[in-house]
């Protein structure tokens, strides 16, 4: 009776710390590079928040290189304290028209370098971004980006959704006023981002309650099973 009791009570402490990591796994999730919003208007310019958390529980991020997607041609950004800012641009063999004018080069990528301590573990950073974006609507662009920490390991986020290291996506939707008309001219495009947004941030708090009150009651499971033990010992 005592052996079944004890394998019963390592099978409960064992599912209580498998639920303690599934508590985790939120929080793990929202520690990849993001771009907000999720979806913008193609051929707009849009205003795009990159954020960069420190997963290093030891070291912090000195530099981040984001590439920019193919089709877009121009981009500008926010000077944020403590960092500079590098444009890197390609020519373009051919130049391609816009409502502004012809434009002859191409935005390739942005870095970001630390002028000082960078991004400490447990903190983020939100570098603005001003983009031109190409008109493929439909299209969701990957935005890849190379993470360098101060003890040189390097973090490559370039792999496709669902990943280990993913790519922060950009969808591009049709433009507001094609928007209006397709849906009754009710819902903007950035109306649809901040739902989005929303619904992701419900789903992430639903996950972290389940596990919560799986926790709870594998842990209630685990202290009467080591009750039991006691007793059956005795």
């Amino acid at each position: 009776m005592s052996i079944d009791l004890d394998r019963a009570a390592k099978w409960s402490v064992a599912a209580f710390a498998a639920t303690l990591c599934l508590l985790a796994l939120p929080t793990l999730a929202a520690a990849h590079i993001t771009i907000t919003p999720s979806q913008a208007p193609a051929g707009s310019f849009a205003g795009l928040a990159v954020r960069v958390p420190t997963e290093s529980s030891s070291a912090s991020t000195t530099k981040v290189a984001l590439q920019m997607p193919p089709g877009v041609l121009s981009a500008s950004y926010e000077p944020v304290s403590g960092w500079s800012t590098v444009v890197k641009k390609n020519r373009l063999t051919k130049p391609i028209e816009t409502d502004d004018g012809p434009i002859d080069e191409q935005i390739t990528e942005v870095v970001w370098t630390a002028t000082g301590p960078g991004i400490a573990p447990g903190q983020f950073v939100s570098f603005g971004l001003s983009v031109l974006l190409p008109k493929m609507a439909g299209q969701t662009l990957p935005f890849k980006a190379v993470q360098t920490y101060s003890n040189g390991d390097v973090v490559r986020w370039i792999g496709p959704a669902g990943a280990s290291e993913p790519a922060p996506t950009l969808t591009l939707t049709a433009s507001e006023m094609a928007g209006a008309s397709m849906h009754g001219g009710g819902h903007k495009a950035g109306s649809a981002s901040t739902d989005e947004h929303s619904d992701s941030s419900g789903s992430g708090e639903d996950v972290a309650f389940i596990a919560l009150v799986v926790a709870v009651f594998a842990l209630i499971a685990s202290i009467w099973t080591l009750v039991l033990v006691r007793r059956g010992r005795n």
